[in-house]
């Protein structure tokens, strides 16, 4: 299971997802690296699963084609209420959708339930429902300062959850949690900061929470400004090792980058961004 959140703010739309990998043949210890289930599918296409990465990325793979051609929003989203639709009768295949869209205007939508889909407004979800009561019930008593954007609140409530992974210890979510922000002039990923519990991973510098003595690594998400590509970065910067995803690969999810540093990343997320042909805008 994972968790993926969708909120809209006016013409902007905010979606939260973590990287845990939702299986048969995944282990535990696959929660890191993980895969980024928050996908930029084109500069005005987003997209959000929670359930099976073997359904889920090659109807994701077909949208993300499908979006490039500047298809209707309506023809971009029919490969994954099929999937949707196909597993909809296993509960451990069952693979659910968010989608973020200014194309044809602005729309967020779930499919979900054999097929469905629900448009909303405000919020929508998928996966782990208590985690998701959680999100909703921060941000309502979150602060957000005078003269700020709305989408802040979410943000603060995001950097809450980032900052304090033993709240998914008992949870099916885990790993790192990744926010795209979908705006009238490109979809694009936020860099962020937060820790994640890595006890499968023996890597050097964890410190040791305060509640059980588990391993604890901060990490930062790295992506810079680009707009409409599918490629962002993880550096845990105790053990300066460094995470490069390509949430749109079957194949090579993420690589593996030991001694590295943020510039560096920024530097690999540059030439990835450069070959799918994205924009950069501030």
């Amino acid at each position: 299971m994972t968790v993926g959140l969708a909120r809209r703010f006016g013409d902007r739309i905010l979606i939260i997802a973590d990287t845990m990998i939702s299986s048969r043949s995944a282990a535990k210890k696959d929660i890191i690296p993980g895969r980024v289930k928050a996908v930029v599918l084109a500069e005005h296409v987003s997209a959000a699963y929670a359930g099976s990465v073997d359904h889920a990325l090659p109807a994701l793979q077909r949208v993300a084609q499908i979006a490039r051609s500047n298809a209707r929003i309506e023809d971009i989203i029919e490969p994954l209420r099929s999937t949707n639709a196909e597993t909809a009768h296993d509960e451990e295949l069952v693979t659910e959708f968010l989608i973020a869209s200014h194309r044809d205007g602005i729309a967020m939508m779930k499919v979900w339930r054999g097929g469905e889909i629900t448009r909303s407004d405000s919020l929508l979800w998928i996966g782990e429902p208590s985690v998701a009561d959680a999100l909703v019930s921060l941000e309502s008593a979150a602060p957000i300062p005078v003269g700020w954007p709305d989408e802040v609140r979410l943000n603060w409530v995001a950097a809450q959850f980032l900052g304090d992974p033993t709240r998914f210890v008992d949870e099916h979510v885990g790993g790192f949690f990744v926010t795209l922000l979908a705006s009238p002039v490109g979809h694009t990923y936020q860099d962020m900061a937060g820790a994640t519990l890595c006890n499968d991973l023996r890597l050097s510098g964890a410190t040791a929470d305060d509640s059980g003595g588990l391993s604890v690594y901060h990490y930062q998400v790295l992506h810079g400004f680009w707009r409409g590509a599918a490629v962002l970065a993880v550096y845990l910067p105790q053990p300066k090792l460094g995470f490069l995803y390509r949430p749109l690969s079957m194949d090579r999810p993420a690589d593996v980058i030991g001694n590295t540093s943020p510039e560096e990343l920024l530097g690999l997320i540059r030439n990835e961004a450069t070959t799918m042909g994205a924009t950069i805008r501030n």
